[in-house]
């Protein structure tokens, strides 16, 4: 058992380590990189079970009309999006589901890490 664990745990780690190597540059164009961050997390019901299917809309703040990134929850109510990262890159992000209140938050993300942000909706009357 011992070895099984240590055996994961090295795993993870290894596939955190290219992650994060991975998400610090992306080519765009000509050359140009862009470094990136994911803004991240789980939806919820009143009663703190996941809700599937919830839709996740990302915008710049500078740009509310232009979405930057979306996401449908899986089956855990989990979503994840890469997005440009930076201390100019800031975003709301907004959680829809039917029969449920639209919920917002703003949220930065730097480049390289990931943003956890949990959303808990309530029933519409």
């Amino acid at each position: 058992m011992l070895l099984r664990r240590d055996f994961l745990q090295a795993c993870f780690g290894a596939l955190l380590l290219s992650a994060k190597a991975s998400s610090k540059k992306k080519k765009k164009g000509k050359g140009e990189a862009v470094q990136t961050g994911v803004i991240g997390g789980t939806v919820f019901d009143s009663n703190h079970r996941s809700l599937p299917g919830a839709k996740v809309s990302i915008y710049e703040i500078s740009e509310l009309k232009k979405k930057r990134g979306q996401a449908i929850c899986d089956r855990r109510g989990e979503f994840a999006v890469r997005l440009p990262a930076g201390k100019q890159f800031e975003y709301v992000v907004r959680v829809e589901a039917k029969r449920f209140a639209t919920a917002e938050r703003k949220s930065q993300v730097y480049i390289g890490e990931r943003v956890n942000l949990n959303f808990v909706l309530d029933r519409e009357p």
